[in-house]
C-alpha cells in the first residue's frame, strides 16, 4: 500500500549513526526482544505504555519514580499461549523534548518487562516514536509515519511478525492510540478510562472498526470478553 511504501522509503534516506542497534535512526526505536515462530499469521495483542503498562505521570523517563500498572498480566499471558506476538508502540516525543534519553527510555521499558515476566506475562517487542512537531533536532519532525495517529509503528511491526492486523487488538488510552488503530485496519481496540461511568462503552464505525470502553482496575482482564482466542485463529 501507499503508507507501506512511505515507511519503507523514510527507513532507507534516514541516517542510522546510532550505537545502540535498536535505535534504527535518532527518533525510532526497534526492540525485536523475542520473534515468533508461527506457521501461520496470527493477530497481535499492541499495546499503548504510559497509561496502560504503568502509571503516566508526564514524560515517564526515569525509572526511579516508575508505577508498574501490572492489571493487564492475565490478558498478556492469555495472548503468550495463543502465540500471539505482544508488541508495544509508544509515542516518546519526551527524548525530542530532551527531557530524557533513550537509555532514559529503556531502563523503563526493562523494568516493565521484567515485572510482568515474573508473572509469566511476556512482552515480545517495543517500538517506540521519538519526532514531533516541538521537538529539538534531529527529532523535529511534524507528522511522522511511525508517530500515533499515524499507524506506522503497527505497520512496521506487520512486516516483522507476519501480523494479521484485521485479527489484531490495540489497548491504548489516548485518542491517537484508538486512531492509529483504525488506520493500520485492525478491528477491534479498546480504550482505557479512570471513569467509572461509561456513557459509551462501545462504539461501532462505519467501516466496522469497534472500540470499548474499560477500566484498568474495574475490568476482569483474566476472564476478558473480547474474542482474543479466535483473534489468534489462523486462517483457513
Amino acid at each position: 500500500t501507499a503508507r507501506r511504501v512511505l515507511l519503507r522509503k523514510w527507513l532507507l534516506v534516514s541516517p542510522k549513526v546510532q550505537s545502540d542497534p535498536r535505535q534504527i535512526e535518532p527518533g525510532l526505536w526497534e526492540d525485536k526482544r523475542r520473534l515468533m515462530c508461527n506457521s501461520e499469521r496470527t493477530g497481535a495483542l499492541f499495546l499503548d505504555r504510559d497509561g496502560v503498562l504503568n502509571v503516566d505521570t508526564g514524560y515517564v523517563g526515569d525509572v526511579t519514580f516508575l508505577k508498574v500498572c501490572l492489571e493487564l498480566a492475565p490478558l498478556i499471558r492469555q495472548a503468550n499461549l495463543n502465540n500471539m506476538p505482544v508488541i508495544i508502540v509508544t509515542n516518546q516525543s519526551g527524548i525530542g523534548r530532551g527531557y530524557y534519553t533513550w537509555s532514559d527510555f529503556d531502563a523503563v521499558n526493562q523494568k516493565i518487562i521484567h515485572e510482568f515476566s515474573k508473572l509469566g506475562a511476556q512482552i515480545d517487542a517495543v517500538f517506540a516514536c521519538a519526532y514531533h512537531a516541538k521537538a529539538k533536532p534531529p527529532y523535529k519532525f511534524a507528522d511522522h509515519p511511525w508517530r500515533k495517529p499515524s499507524p506506522g509503528m503497527l505497520l512496521r511491526a506487520s512486516e516483522l511478525y507476519d501480523i494479521d492486523l484485521p485479527k489484531s487488538l490495540l489497548i491504548g488510552d489516548k485518542p491517537s492510540d484508538i486512531e492509529a488503530a483504525r488506520r493500520a485496519g485492525l478491528k477491534k481496540a479498546i480504550r482505557l478510562t479512570d471513569s467509572l461511568s461509561i456513557k459509551d462503552p462501545l462504539e461501532v464505525d462505519n467501516s466496522g472498526f469497534e472500540v470499548t470502553s474499560h477500566t484498568l482496575r474495574g475490568t476482569d482482564w483474566g476472564g476478558f470478553p473480547l474474542p482474543v482466542n479466535e483473534l489468534c485463529k489462523p486462517n483457513k
